[in-house]
């Protein structure tokens, strides 16, 4: 969910940023809008959209510059090719790797060393195109793909992967430390953090969750 919205988000104020978020987390509002009742879904002129990569993708059509989903259908296609090379893979490992460890669901060894192991494996697929691509996953500027992936990492950065573990992906930790450089992803990351306290008081103490704070 927290990178779901991320992405909704980053997308949106790439592309406009002065838009405010409209509060997605009314029943009413996901009655009307997803059958699902989940978020994030985005009310447009011309009816409602719901999953997280089919929302960044009509954000990301309606900047007329192109940047935002790829300049030219080759980069287009680049473009989809990573965000659907997250949803299938990365994404699925990195939430198995986190919930156990925010505390969210049990944590099964079994389970969560596929994960870790998973996540080395993509990792080292992303990191040697990290390596020769600049500063952007596709083109010279920031697109979706760079969105989806970035939110995917972002906790992991924040929270599990130390300073050892880093020099393991240099290119990766390159390529994301730009994009968390970027003043809209700025915008986000108090946001994240909410989302991740939030979550932790949900599962654990309140002083539990105090004293994970100040570790």
């Amino acid at each position: 969910l927290e990178n779901s919205l991320s992405k909704v988000k980053l997308s949106t104020w790439f592309l406009i940023p002065s838009l405010e978020s409209p509060e997605a987390d009314k029943k009413e509002f996901l009655s009307k809008i997803n059958p699902n009742g989940r978020i994030p879904a985005l009310e447009t002129p011309d009816g409602p959209i719901y999953e997280s990569g089919a929302i960044i993708r009509y954000i990301a059509r309606l900047d007329k510059s192109g940047k935002l989903y790829g300049s030219n259908p080759y980069h287009q296609a680049l473009v989809d090719q990573w965000v659907d090379w997250s949803g299938l893979n990365l994404e699925p490992a990195v939430e198995a790797y986190l919930l156990p460890y925010y505390g969210w669901i049990p944590c099964v060894k079994e389970s969560f060393d596929k994960a870790h192991n998973d996540i080395k494996k993509y990792l080292r697929v992303l990191d040697n195109h990290c390596k020769n691509c600049g500063k952007y996953l596709v083109g010279d500027s920031i697109t979706i793909a760079d969105i989806a992936i970035a939110t995917s990492l972002v906790a992991c950065f924040q929270w599990t992967w130390d300073e050892n573990y880093r020099k393991s992906i240099p290119n990766v930790t390159k390529w994301f430390q730009g994009i968390a450089s970027e003043d809209n992803w700025k915008k986000v990351k108090l946001y994240n953090n909410i989302l991740f306290w939030l979550g932790l008081w949900k599962a654990h103490s309140l002083p539990t969750t105090l004293a994970l704070l100040h570790c």
